[in-house]
């Protein structure tokens, strides 16, 4: 993994960091269930990513958080 430095990371930078991250943990995952895990995970940071580039373009006063339907795959 790549060092980074966590206070010039921006939020939209996290989550593309997190689904490359997410990415590479399905490509080493061990089973069929943990790989699915990890890529459904991939899509959503990435997922989320975008939107938070639609957000700031947008409507850059309401960015803060994470977007209202980001939520942990139980």
């Amino acid at each position: 993994m790549e060092a980074y430095d966590v206070l010039m990371e921006s939020e939209r930078e996290y989550m593309r960091r997190r689904a490359g991250e997410e990415l590479a943990a399905a490509d080493e995952a061990t089973s069929e269930k943990a790989r699915d895990l990890h890529k459904e995970l991939a899509a959503r940071y990435r997922d989320s990513a975008e939107k938070r580039l639609k957000l700031v373009k947008s409507e850059p006063e309401l960015v803060h958080g994470l977007p209202a339907d980001f939520r942990i795959i139980d």
